[in-house]
């Protein structure tokens, strides 16, 4: 019983530390002819967002920061990869726009974001020389909990902890079996026949 608990707990520790949790975006978008669809994405600077988008047919897109500069183009694409890193804080717009047809597009928009959050920054002045130094943390977003990828761990950990349960009680069984026989040259189960005495 001891061991088995053991097993459930182990098995437990392991299912929360072995389920991953995915840090991305996967968005589907229908854009009519001359109209656009557009992903805002927070960022602080030094922060980074890598992607894709794809689409049935040529769209344009690109990327423009807080502030209006374009940090991102693809003109007449119908897949294109991209990355950026932010140098300003604020909203970062993603634009995915259906100019060159006249039937609806159907784009699929996949990124990924790593936020870097300013700990604490000095500034000392000396003589018109300004030094400064910053310290920067990665940041993870926060998702919600993957309950299937948690279930689904543990279903196949207690699957495998209970087969190797198992097999470690037939071969203590095998060994008890096999000590048996070698101490008294018979195996430990009464024979089936019964001497009938007359």
């Amino acid at each position: 019983m001891k061991k088995s608990l053991l097993v459930i707990i182990v098995s437990l520790f392991l299912a929360v530390f072995l389920v991953g949790q995915v840090y991305g975006w996967n968005i589907e978008y229908v854009i009519e002819p001359n109209h656009e669809a557009t992903e805002i994405i927070p960022l602080t600077p030094s922060s980074s967002v890598i992607g894709n988008v794809s689409a049935t047919e040529s769209i344009l897109f690109y990327v423009d920061s807080p502030s209006g500069n374009i940090v991102y183009c693809s003109n007449e694409t119908t897949f294109t990869p991209f990355s950026f890193t932010a140098s300003e804080v604020g909203n970062y717009t993603l634009h995915i726009i259906n100019v060159y047809r006249t039937e609806n597009v159907v784009a699929t928009l996949s990124y990924s974001k790593n936020l870097v959050v300013t700990l604490y920054s000095t500034i000392t002045m000396t003589f018109n020389t300004e030094t400064t130094t910053t310290t920067n943390m990665i940041v993870k977003p926060t998702t919600s909990f993957d309950w299937f990828g948690f279930l689904s761990a543990l279903a196949i950990f207690s699957t495998i902890g209970s087969f190797v349960v198992g097999v470690i009680k037939t071969i203590k069984k095998l060994v008890e079996w096999l000590r048996w026989k070698k101490k008294y040259g018979k195996p430990q189960t009464p024979s089936p026949y019964v001497i009938m005495q007359s």
